[in-house]
């Protein structure tokens, strides 16, 4: 019978820990329990100066190699010692030096992964009649370093038992489907040894003895294997999927690939979905995983682990993980990479709700700072999750004059006969007011209501007990076109919090960040929202491309689209109603061979397509969300340098304007805005950088810095960027940003007047992201818009009216 073993040693809980000093000799440790200490600093002798690996599978166990020349931190361990240590007993044991495998330039060897197979028995708990071959292995991975002379990749294994003198070494190549095996990640799950690849490669490694007797003639038995992996490409991709990071997390019954999507932009990547899968065994086929159940995962840089969230008092099902700031090109951070105090983000992100929040602790370590990883550390009773989860009953509230607070919690988007309308749901605990509503009578109440805009008459309908009786559930028409101006409303933050539903929630900002329920049509399952325009969505799913209007649920179908979507930025030009609507995207090829990408544009009233192409390296560096402006689509690079397409006279002319480009040397985020007669530059900053605006001057072709958007508003997202007019004093001046704070305070924006975040109807203040949540996918600031359309209008093909 197999045993249960626990996922985390007994009263040990994971801390990120961050070596500092030089030559990585203290190290910070923070407690995702206690959020606000900051504080802590040790010198762990073990860990000075050298680098640690830890795994579910080694139980509390580390395995910490001396990597830092001349350190005498730690008696009797010197350059490339190898050892095991248990924080928890505080127990080591040496291993074989590595000192040959790390000093061996320029002909060396990398080391890639290792990993101890099960904790180390000592003699009163080995059995009598036990062999070595249910001993616990240790085993390293190492790959010669990039010779351009040396085509196959030939991995070196090491492997030993604890406490044995001498490494046993065993090579490995072997040629899968045509291509060389790589490898980059060892794991033991259930009592197996496995090597996985990114590039979807799997090898099963087993111990074996030969023939004759004896250790010396123990080797290791290594086999590929198949498994079908369907999930590779995003279901709910964005554009310009490239898919960086991948890794692999052993559970206690399931083994887990994280997979995190990045934005191709040039040199940068920038996340945009996570996706969560199990390995199934019986079908040897990856599945796709909507709830982790009782498990957290936390992944690092080197070091992966699961635990138990009953046991530790934690949010189930929650994926922790760690990410530069800067979001360089490097997808794995190499060991003992040095960094900046401020460069590692922490976040946490809640699989069944797409949640993604941004825990950050502001160490304020002295340079020079190094990569920080996860590390299994005694503590002491278990204590529940600070303030790193939100009760969506504490969501947010409604607040009116008096000091009357409704819940806004309950709002529903839902179709009755002669209206589609913004609802709320649930019992109103509203204090009635006999004054003044009560001086209404009927017929005023009706004609007052019939010229409300529907957010509005959602409000009038709450005031009082009364008006509930007398208006309607659902609005039934509009008697004044007036009505369905939002010129004196603010757009919606709309995002989605399950993946495998059409009810989407909206926030806003403009009555203290109350939140309404709307429910998209079922045929909009699984579609992802691609861009966003007067209060239309540009959607795909599947292989079909359209127009939803999700106030009047009115769909405008698309001709089929020739390029690939996940690869591709698309945007249009003006709402898909008018005559001048031009639906344009940008696709990258995912092919290493092919230099170019292809332009798709598409007219109001054509039913073709037309295709261009381009070589790929001029436009690479400016992969980015198209903005249109004065007749172009512009996009911008990370360093400033803004891209053109011009579609003069039925032709794509393309240009990169360099000199903007001279500007900015940082590689942090960079949104376009049309605001006005300005094409605006909104560049975002590290932890203590602010936000800064420019405006691209077309005539002396550089950007000059904007100190205040007067009565504008901005609203920022990885999908669409535009500016409003605000429509109070209140509102304006801001940057508005698709996250919400924690603890129900509201949507998230930045004061160009204090030049720091905050949140209307709350005390948040803050220099950064930090304490603020947000959705990977399908979230999106988005116009109202209740105007039905003609149903020649509906039809894409159709030619325009003559105005």
């Amino acid at each position: 019978m197999e045993e249960s073993a626990s996922l985390e040693p007994p009263n040990s809980a994971p801390w990120l820990v961050f070596p500092y000093g030089e030559g990585k000799k203290n190290h910070a440790l923070y407690n995702i329990f206690e959020p606000a200490n900051t504080s802590c600093r040790k010198f762990i002798p073990e860990l000075s100066g050298k680098t640690f690996w830890q795994k579910t599978s080694h139980h509390g166990w580390l395995i910490v190699l001396c990597d830092v020349k001349d350190d005498n931190s730690m008696p009797n361990q010197k350059y490339g010692d190898c050892f095991l240590w248990n924080p928890l007993s505080l127990e080591t044991i040496q291993l074989p030096s590595l000192l040959p495998w790390i000093t061996s330039q320029p002909h060396g060897m990398y080391f890639i992964d290792c990993v101890l197979s099960s904790p180390p028995r000592n003699n009163l708990t080995k059995d009598v009649d036990s062999n070595d071959n249910d001993d616990p292995l240790v085993l390293v991975l190492y790959l010669p370093l990039w010779e351009p002379e040396i085509i196959a990749l030939n991995y070196t294994f090491l492997f030993c038992h604890p406490g044995e003198n001498q490494w046993r070494t065993q090579l490995f190549s072997e040629e899968i489907n045509g291509h060389n095996c790589e490898v980059e990640y060892l794991h033991c799950f259930k009592n197996k040894l496995y090597a996985f690849g990114v590039s979807g490669d799997y090898l099963e490694i087993e111990k074996q003895h030969q023939v004759r007797a004896g250790d010396d003639n123990v080797s290791l038995s290594i086999k590929s294997f198949q498994v079908n992996d369907h999930t590779s490409v995003s279901l709910h991709g964005a554009r310009d999927v490239c898919l960086g990071q991948r890794h692999f997390v052993e559970g206690h019954d399931d083994l887990f690939m994280v997979r995190r999507n990045f934005n191709d932009r040039g040199s940068e990547k920038v996340m945009i979905s996570i996706r969560i899968t199990r390995l199934d065994f019986t079908l040897m086929e990856w599945k796709l995983v909507n709830s982790l159940g009782d498990n957290v995962l936390f992944v690092g840089p080197k070091n992966r682990i699961c635990c138990s969230a009953a046991k530790l008092g934690l949010s189930r099902g929650c994926l922790y993980y760690i990410l530069p700031v800067d979001q360089f090109e490097l997808y794995c951070i190499p060991m003992g990479y040095q960094i900046s105090p401020a460069d590692m983000r922490l976040y946490k992100f809640e699989v069944e709700g797409a949640e993604d929040y941004d825990i950050s602790p502001y160490l304020r370590l002295p340079e020079p700072v190094f990569a920080p990883d996860w590390m299994m550390i005694p503590t002491g009773q278990r204590r529940k999750e600070g303030n790193l989860s939100v009760n969506e009953e504490d969501q947010d509230y409604i607040s009116k004059e008096g000091g009357n607070k409704v819940s806004a919690s309950s709002y529903n988007y839902s179709e009755t006969e002669s209206g589609k309308q913004l609802l709320r749901l649930g019992a109103v605990e509203l204090e009635e007011e006999k004054i003044p509503w009560d001086i209404l009578i009927e017929d005023m109440v009706v004609l007052i209501a019939s010229y409300l805009h529907p957010l509005d008459y959602v409000h009038f309908r709450s005031v009082c007990k009364a008006n509930r009786q007398i208006m309607p559930v659902g609005m039934s028409t509009f008697t004044s076109r007036q009505v369905l101006d939002a010129a004196h409303l603010s757009p919606l933050l709309l995002f989605s919090r399950d993946n495998s539903s059409t009810v989407y929630s909206l926030a806003n900002p403009m009555h203290d960040n109350e939140n309404y329920l709307m429910n998209f049509s079922e045929l909009l399952l699984d579609a992802t929202i691609r861009f966003q325009k007067g209060g239309w969505l540009l959607m795909s799913r599947e292989i079909k491309l359209f127009f939803y209007n999700p106030f009047t649920r009115e769909i405008i179908l698309l001709p089929d689209f020739p390029g690939c979507y996940f690869t591709s930025d698309i945007s249009f030009s003006s709402i898909p109603t008018s005559s001048d609507c031009i639906v344009f995207a940008i696709e990258g090829n995912e092919s290493p061979d092919v230099n170019e990408i292809s332009i798709h544009c598409i007219r109001r009233g054509e039913q073709d397509w037309s295709s261009y192409f381009f070589d790929e390296e001029m436009y690479s560096p400016l992969r980015n969300t198209l903005t249109s402006f004065n007749g172009a689509f512009y996009c911008v690079g990370y360093d400033g340098a803004l891209g053109s397409f011009n579609l003069a006279n039925g032709n794509i002319y393309w240009e990169v304007l360099e000199k903007p480009r001279q500007q900015f040397k940082d590689s942090y985020p960079s949104y376009l805005v049309k605001c006005g007669d300005d094409l605006l530059l909104v560049k975002l900053g590290c932890l203590d950088m602010p936000v800064r605006i420019f405006k691209i001057d077309f005539a002396e072709m550089e950007w000059v810095q904007v100190d205040s958007l007067g009565k504008h508003m901005l609203f920022i997202s990885d999908i669409t960027c535009f500016s409003a007019t605000a429509p109070n004093s209140r509102m304006e001046n801001k940057i508005y940003f698709p996250r919400l704070c924690l603890n129900g305070e509201g949507v998230l924006f930045y004061s160009l007047e204090t030049g720091s975040y905050h949140s209307f109807g709350s005390q948040h203040f803050a220099k950064n992201f930090c304490g603020t949540k947000g959705w990977l996918r399908n979230c999106i600031w988005i116009e109202l818009n209740w105007s039905l359309s003609t149903p020649q209008e509906l039809d894409w093909s159709k030619p325009p009216s003559p105005p």
